[in-house]
């Protein structure tokens, strides 16, 4: 198979969100700007780490409003996609909707996940994350109707903001098994 001008959008799209997320990332867990020493109670972070995954969980909402209105003021979606041909616009929004389901579900879970498992003073990785899942769901729902390239770093910023934090969770777990505090 040759290699497709696509493709190559694509691979630079993601090759720019992933390393643009991983060095955020990083500054974040390394800059601790919350100065929250390790001993930090669980429903100070809890409270900070949730209060940060607010702007996803209001995409979330927005997208399936969007969806809902689309259906309201169609007759063809009105129906239901399961019971009729949806028209192109519904197609998208539900396209959209379930790929922000699937990146904003993934997103909360890390979230948790790092809150509870990892270091209070490397906190400031869950609002970044969540920051740059944001603007990765901006990027993708604008570049959707352009193409593959064009919503590719918007999904990158998205998933890899979960997926650098998931290895390096797993990485830290191999390393210490359990974080003190």
């Amino acid at each position: 198979m040759a290699w497709s001008q696509h493709q190559s959008g694509v691979l630079r799209g993601m090759a720019t969100g992933a390393v643009a997320t991983f060095l955020s990332l990083a500054w974040a867990i390394r800059a601790n700007p919350f100065g929250l020493a390790d001993q930090a109670p669980l429903a100070q972070r809890l409270t900070l780490g949730l209060a940060a995954d607010l702007g996803l969980a209001l995409w979330l909402a927005g997208s399936i409003g969007l969806m809902a209105r689309q259906r309201f003021v169609s007759a063809v979606d009105l129906v239901g996609s399961g019971l009729s041909v949806a028209s192109q616009r519904a197609r998208i929004l539900q396209a959209l909707l379930q790929n922000n389901l699937e990146q904003i579900s993934l997103a909360v879970l890390v979230h948790l996940l790092w809150i509870v498992l990892m270091p209070p003073s490397s906190l400031a990785a869950v609002p970044m994350a969540a920051a740059l899942c944001l603007l990765g769901r901006l990027c993708f729902s604008w570049g959707y109707g352009k193409g593959a390239a064009a919503r590719s770093l918007g999904f990158a910023l998205s998933f890899y903001s979960s997926v650098w934090l998931l290895v390096l969770m797993a990485g830290g777990l191999v390393i210490r098994p359990l974080w003190p505090g």
